[in-house]
C-alpha cells in the first residue's frame, strides 16, 4: 500500500504561524482559530473574481448586447462602459456564489442539527460552534474583498455600496467577539 505523499507540507506550519498572528489579539478570540480560512477565502474570492472578470462577464455581456436591452453602440470593447459592465458582471456573479454557498451552509447547519437541539440554552446564545465559525469565515473573507473592490472602483460604485461592504465586514466581525456568558460569571460570582 503507497503512503500518501503531503504535496504541500508546510500548510500545517503556515496555518499555525497565522492562528499565532491572530491570537495575540484579545478581543476577537475566535478567529484564531479561523483566520487561515479568512485569508484563504479572500484570496479564493480574488481569484474567483478575475476569471468571473475575464471568462464569464464577456459572455453575459454579449448575451445582454443580442437582446437589445443594452444600446449595442455604448458597450463596444475597449471603451469604459465596457469595462464598467465587465467589472459589475464579475462583481454580481461572486457575489451570488457567496450568497449561494452561505445559504447552503446555513441550511446544511440547521437541518443537521433543527433547534440547536444538541445545545444548551446558554451555548445558543454564547456559544460558537465550529461550522458556523467556518461559514461566519468565509464570510469575512468575501466582504474583506467586497471592501477591497468597492474602495478601488469607488468611482463606479457609490458610497452605498461601500458602506453596505463595511457593515457586512464589521457586522461578520462581531461574530467572532467572545462574549461572557452571563450564567456562568454568576455562577462564578455565587460560589
Amino acid at each position: 500500500m503507497m503512503s500518501m505523499v503531503d504535496i504541500f507540507p508546510y500548510r500545517t506550519v503556515i496555518r499555525n504561524k497565522i492562528t499565532m498572528l491572530f491570537s495575540k489579539q484579545t478581543y476577537y478570540t475566535k478567529l484564531a482559530y479561523h483566520g487561515w480560512l479568512v485569508l484563504l477565502s479572500l484570496v479564493l474570492f480574488t481569484a474567483l473574481s478575475w476569471t468571473m472578470y475575464y471568462l464569464v462577464a464577456p459572455f453575459f455581456i454579449r448575451k445582454t448586447r443580442r437582446r437589445r436591452r443594452v444600446p449595442p453602440q455604448s458597450v463596444e470593447k475597449g471603451t469604459i462602459e465596457y469595462e464598467q459592465m465587465r467589472l459589475k458582471w464579475g462583481h454580481m456573479m461572486v457575489s451570488m456564489i457567496h450568497a449561494l454557498i452561505v445559504t447552503g451552509w446555513t441550511t446544511y447547519t440547521i437541518l443537521k442539527d433543527p433547534g440547536n437541539l444538541s445545545l444548551t440554552a446558554e451555548s445558543r446564545v454564547f456559544g460558537h460552534t465550529r461550522s458556523l465559525g467556518y461559514m461566519f469565515a468565509v464570510s469575512l473573507g468575501y466582504f474583506s474583498w467586497d471592501v477591497c473592490c468597492c474602495a478601488k472602483y469607488l468611482r463606479m460604485y457609490s458610497r452605498g455600496v461601500l458602506i453596505h461592504a463595511l457593515l457586512g465586514f464589521f457586522g461578520i466581525l462581531t461574530t467572532f467577539v467572545r462574549y461572557p456568558a452571563p450564567l456562568s460569571n454568576l455562577r462564578r460570582d455565587l460560589s
